[in-house]
């Protein structure tokens, strides 16, 4: 028995089972109703809705009115205005526009929210229902925990600067704990291999900082499969891989960077191409010594000057050891721990230089203190290294996070080491120095054209976390 329209209707059950068909019937609020399923019938045999809404038993649909409909055994139906509907086994309904939903069994439904239809209308999805997995994981790392965010950035930061005071105080510690203090010559044999040692230690801690990193990094964002992530929640693959220890894409990632970075250099080298022309012709033709001779000496000089680079202490550094160490700490670990921290790789590419040139602070104290050097001169000298070693450290840092290979800014930074900063002076006073400057400017331009397209993830996979990627 219920009430519509002020009247007295009779429900059927079993005439709706037999004769079927659907009807439309309207409420108090004057819409439209349709009963959808088994129970159908003439007259009052629809499961029609009134003021209170209907409560259909076993396999019925029905729609709600102004409270939600009650549902047992695999019911359907839409909430209404006021209250969300009540379920009860397999049961799948959408919440009324105030309450939510109740779910009993395996249920399945929209939560009720804000702003209910009419007495016939459904209501709209929002708030009440329980908290799933999904839910949990969106807190946790989707916006709505800002002090989860802003504690992994402090975290990140923080953990860049100790590494930063580890690397600067790896190349004093030997020094200290002999007596010596920042006497020693820093290109003293004993000394380099000291600092080697200190180097490689800093690097473990280094290493191991960034991962205690990534194991929090990863509690907070880990998420049921099948939850989509922005890119500041995507879960990072292995240790070894977020330090770009990688052996795909191994021979792009070598060659492309360095010859893109050759670019800017292409005055100097061309200067360099020239006199080495110019002291074969002299051989040559000057000195009468035969053409292929000429080229066997040439040879021989390049042989010798390889091998005496390999026995000095010195190049080591300077090319192999620095590259490595700095690129390892400065570019790998740091730039993980402020992608780990919640950092855009844009800022990543800005920000994380910041302490490579802060790094090479120490030096002022070996040009005053040890140099005697007058405290401006310190200033100067450490200023213009601060410089250039930042915008080094920006373009280093572009060419990690785009190609995700460790190996790409390590020989650019070797190559750099070596080529050392152009010799303005030298290149002004050529015999070709118009040559040499528009090649000079032609490089550079070239260089700005080609970056962004060489030095790209898709040439590396794919998988890198350069801008363009993200």
């Amino acid at each position: 028995m219920m009430l519509w329209g002020g009247g007295e209707v009779r429900h059927d059950r079993e005439e709706d089972r037999r004769r079927g068909g659907a009807r439309m019937r309207r409420g108090r609020s004057g819409k439209p109703r349709r009963t959808v399923g088994s129970a159908r019938g003439r007259g009052g045999g629809d499961g029609v809705v009134g003021s209170v809404g209907d409560h259909p038993d076993e396999e019925e649909h029905g729609y709600s009115g102004g409270v939600g409909d009650h549902h047992d055994d695999d019911e359907q139906c839409d909430g209404g205005g006021g209250g969300g509907d009540h379920h009860d086994d397999d049961e799948h309904g959408d919440g009324g526009g105030g309450g939510g939903d109740h779910y009993d069994g395996e249920e399945h439904g929209n939560r009720g929210g804000g702003g209910g239809g009419g007495g016939g209308g459904g209501g709209g999805g929002g708030g009440g229902g329980t908290l799933t997995m999904e839910s949990i994981a969106f807190m946790a790392m989707g916006m709505g925990s800002s002090r989860l965010v802003s504690e992994a950035a402090a975290t990140s930061v923080l953990s860049c600067a100790l590494i930063t005071v580890l690397f600067v105080g790896s190349l004093y510690a030997w020094s200290f704990m002999s007596g010596k203090g920042i006497t020693e010559e820093r290109d003293d044999p004993a000394v380099i291999k000291r600092r080697f040692m200190g180097v490689g230690l800093a690097s473990i801690a280094a290493i191991l900082l960034v991962d205690r990193n990534r194991e929090r990094y990863n509690a907070i964002t880990t998420r049921p499969s099948g939850v989509s992530r922005s890119w500041e929640e995507r879960r990072v693959g292995s240790l070894a891989y977020d330090l770009g220890f990688r052996v795909d894409h191994l021979l792009q990632a070598s060659l492309l960077p360095v010859a893109v970075t050759a670019l800017p250099f292409s005055g100097p080298l061309l200067m360099d191409l020239m006199d080495w022309v110019s002291d074969l012709k002299w051989k040559v033709y000057i000195q009468g010594i035969p053409f292929s001779a000429a080229l066997s000496l040439e040879r021989q000089r390049v042989i010798s000057g390889l091998l005496e680079m390999a026995a000095d202490l010195i190049y080591w550094r300077n090319l192999v050891v620095a590259p490595i160490g700095e690129e390892l700490v400065f570019r790998a670990c740091n730039c993980r721990l402020l992608l780990y921290g919640g950092f855009h790789p844009s800022s990543v590419i800005f920000f994380s230089p910041l302490f490579f040139g802060a790094a090479h602070l120490h030096h002022f104290v070996n040009i005053v203190y040890r140099q005697r050097r007058p405290v401006v001169h310190g200033i100067i000298t450490v200023g213009v290294q601060m410089c250039y070693t930042t915008v080094f450290g920006w373009y280093a840092a572009f060419v990690f996070l785009q190609t995700g290979h460790l190996i790409s800014p390590v020989l650019v930074h070797s190559f750099c080491n070596y080529m050392g900063l152009p010799n303005v002076m030298r290149m002004v006073q050529h015999h070709h120095c118009r040559l040499i400057g528009i090649v000079s400017i032609a490089g550079v331009l070239a260089f700005l054209l080609v970056m962004f397209s060489i030095v790209s993830p898709s040439s590396y996979s794919g998988r890198g976390d350069g801008i363009q990627q993200w």
